[in-house]
């Protein structure tokens, strides 16, 4: 049997293996690869497997964060090249294991999500009974490429449509959508082959943690969602919140209008710890009707703080209403009068009292020219009495006698 077959054989479940995967990605990241092959006793190592980078799965698999998933060589093998082909090779006799290719923790741990997501499908309920998958196929198709379109088992007109691109999907489900006047309703929901178990959610989680951790980051908020769904679609959210206040802190309740299914948002992640306390409490009732109550977790939950970032993204900017003056009482008002009122006479009483100043500036030049017009007719007589010509005093002479007399 063939290194192939061997590990073809070797199958967990859909979550382990991406747990497998995520561990993977830590032990073999920029910043966690030299940790991790000064952990393995260079006993272990050939000296060609020591230059070429080659790593005995047989050791890796005694490390704490694999063992609690797997102790089996091979299943991480089958792991690393048949979800992670491009970053993982495995040698030719299935016992060593090499990266491909320099990896940066931070950017694996986005991938790593972006995979999770694309295990998740919208699931779309209010078409009429006469729809059939070609005419949903049809609807949905103005959003991205479609993988495929199912009817739900057992849910009568209820069908899965599952996106090739996880971004588009994500787009969907922050949308509202109406075909031929009727309201669709669309959740995102595990596709059913990769539908875990508790034990597995539990090992997807861990290894989920550990992988953002060690890059950095922190993708998305854990344990605050629950889902729950109606027997009445007519309940309101304030019912359905008024319910579980008495046992949490609400941030929010996300109920379409006409739908069955919704979320209830916690402001802590508490959300586990309020489902078991709830149940002790013989549960919860609206209307009479019981309310069933599930815990989102592992890749839903991912997708559903997905899908609350892209609406936040797409909401308009909010209004900027102009700033009031803050009210004022009447003998404020009066006072504000009075003051306004002076305001407006202001400019009149200036002119006057420029007026008066101009005249007044008028009469003085005028007095000021006449008294220096004074000064120089005074100068000038002054000055004409000198010039008085004083009375001749010589004895005129006697006239000669005409000789023609």
């Amino acid at each position: 049997m063939s290194v192939t077959d061997s590990l073809s054989l070797q199958q967990p479940s859909a979550a382990r293996r991406k747990a497998i995967l995520d561990v993977l990605f830590t032990y073999f990241s920029n910043t966690g690869i030299t940790g991790t092959v000064a952990n393995i006793p260079k006993a272990q190592f050939t000296e060609e497997d020591w230059v070429t980078g080659w790593t005995p799965l047989a050791a890796l698999s005694t490390f704490k964060r694999l063992a609690a998933l797997t102790k089996n060589p091979l299943e991480i093998a089958s792991v690393a090249v048949q979800l992670a082909p491009a970053v993982f090779e495995v040698s030719a006799d299935g016992l060593k294991i090499r990266r491909r290719m320099p990896f940066d923790a931070k950017q694996v741990a986005h991938l790593s999500a972006l995979e999770s997501l694309a295990r998740n499908l919208v699931k779309a309920t209010g078409f009429a009974p006469s729809t059939t998958t070609v005419e949903v196929a049809s609807f949905f198709a103005q959003y991205g490429n479609l993988a495929n379109v199912t009817t739900v088992p057992g849910e009568g007109h209820a069908f899965h449509v599952d996106f090739t691109d996880p971004h588009d999907m994500i787009k969907v489900l922050a949308q509202t959508h109406t075909y031929e006047d009727s309201p669709i309703h669309v959740q995102g929901c595990s596709k059913p082959q990769f539908v875990a178990t508790p034990a597995d959610a539990t090992h997807a989680k861990q290894a989920s943690s550990t992988l953002e951790a060690h890059a950095g980051v922190q993708l998305y908020p854990r344990n605050r969602i629950v889902r729950f769904t109606l027997q009445d679609p007519a309940v309101a959210n304030v019912e359905i919140k008024a319910k579980l206040a008495h046992f949490a802190t609400i941030h929010s309740v996300d109920l379409p209008k006409g739908a069955v299914h919704g979320h209830v948002r916690l402001k802590t992640g508490v959300a586990k710890q309020l489902l078991d306390v709830v149940a002790r409490n013989g549960g919860i009732q609206v209307n009479g009707d019981p309310v069933e109550l599930t815990l989102l977790s592992g890749e839903e939950e991912r997708l559903y703080w997905e899908v609350i970032r892209e609406k936040e993204k797409a909401a308009p900017l909010p209004t900027q209403t102009p700033i009031q003056p803050p009210a004022q009482d009447a003998n404020a008002r009066r006072a504000n009068a009075r003051h306004q009122r002076r305001k407006d006479r202001a400019p009149y009483a200036r002119s006057k009292k420029a007026t008066a100043n101009n005249n007044n500036n008028k009469t003085q030049s005028h007095v000021a020219s006449t008294s220096n017009s004074k000064v120089k007719v005074d100068d000038l007589e002054n000055l004409f009495s000198n010039w008085t010509v004083a009375p001749d005093t010589t004895t005129p002479a006697t006239p000669t006698p005409d000789p023609m007399e």
